[in-house]
């Protein structure tokens, strides 16, 4: 835990609890067991509370997400995920993890990863997984988190991540291609293409702004400060 209060003083704000396989802390989105936090796991959640750091779950397992919502005082963020109601993908959430995230008072950021969105995912796919999120917990508990495509040579990123994909957790029947990017959303200059397609699917100026970045916002200043 003092690693945690030393990477707090150089501004860690935000800590994500697993990576795909088992840690300390408990188990990840792509590991066997769902064993869920482990006992130092959950005196991490309460430390992070105690800083003012929010908790993230987005590539925990379903047991290690329910778990943070249970044992944290404050909003527990997915700021990086896909609903498993739209397509069932590892680094989804089932339904029960999206209210548990919202009943908390956290975000849920849905990706433009292609692999995590569907079979044959467009941007409007990515709007598909942002209406099914709206209408499980409401539009003030959804944002944008991207997560791809990564602002580095596509040759560059298969040399470094694709290189490392298993090694990091991922397995085959995850289908990372981390080079491929999303047909409408090529990289972070096509984040209009979002705002459009809110607009297209009938949202008011409210709740787009909320979607965009003033619910991550919001949580920011009340965790953070």
């Amino acid at each position: 835990l003092e690693d945690v209060d030393s990477a707090y003083e150089q501004g860690l704000r935000m800590l994500m609890l697993t990576y795909n396989r088992m840690d300390y802390v408990g188990s990840g989105c792509t590991e066997r067991a769902d064993a869920g936090l482990s006992s130092f796991g959950i005196d991490l959640v309460r430390h992070c509370n105690e800083l003012g750091i929010i908790v993230d779950t987005s590539h925990c397992g379903a047991r290690t997400t329910l778990d943070a919502c249970r044992y944290s005082k404050a909003p527990v963020f997915a700021n990086h995920t896909v609903a498993k109601g739209v397509y069932e993908h590892a680094r989804g959430k089932s339904d029960e993890e999206l209210k548990a995230i919202a009943a908390s008072g956290g975000v849920i950021g849905v990706v433009t990863v292609p692999a995590f969105l569907g079979l044959d995912p467009s941007i409007e796919t990515v709007l598909d997984h942002i209406d099914y999120i709206i209408k499980t917990v409401g539009w003030q508990h959804v944002g944008i988190g991207t997560d791809s495509p990564m602002q580095s040579p596509k040759s560059v990123i298969e040399e470094t991540l694709g290189a490392i994909k298993y090694e990091i957790g991922f397995r085959p029947e995850d289908n990372i291609k981390p080079s491929l990017s999303l047909p409408g959303f090529d990289d972070c200059r096509d984040m209009p293409n979002i705002t459009r397609g809110l607009v297209s699917r009938g949202y008011s100026d409210e709740q787009i702004k909320g979607i965009l970045g003033e619910n991550f916002l919001r949580v920011f200043g009340e965790v953070c400060g």
